[in-house]
C-alpha cells in the first residue's frame, strides 16, 4: 500500500492553503461584519 507524496509541489501548495484557509475566511467574515455595523452606526441619526 502506497502513502501520499508529501514531497510534491502541489502537496506543499495546497498544504499551505489548507492552513492558511480557515483563518482568511474568519478574517473576511469580520471585516464585512465591521463594515455593516460601521454603515449601520453612520447611517443611524445620533439622539
Amino acid at each position: 500500500m502506497e502513502g501520499v507524496d508529501t514531497t510534491s509541489a502541489g502537496y506543499q501548495i495546497g498544504h499551505q492553503i489548507g492552513s492558511w484557509l480557515p483563518f482568511a475566511v474568519l478574517a473576511i467574515l469580520f471585516i464585512i461584519m465591521l463594515r455593516a455595523v460601521l454603515r449601520k452606526q453612520r447611517d443611524t441619526p445620533n439622539i
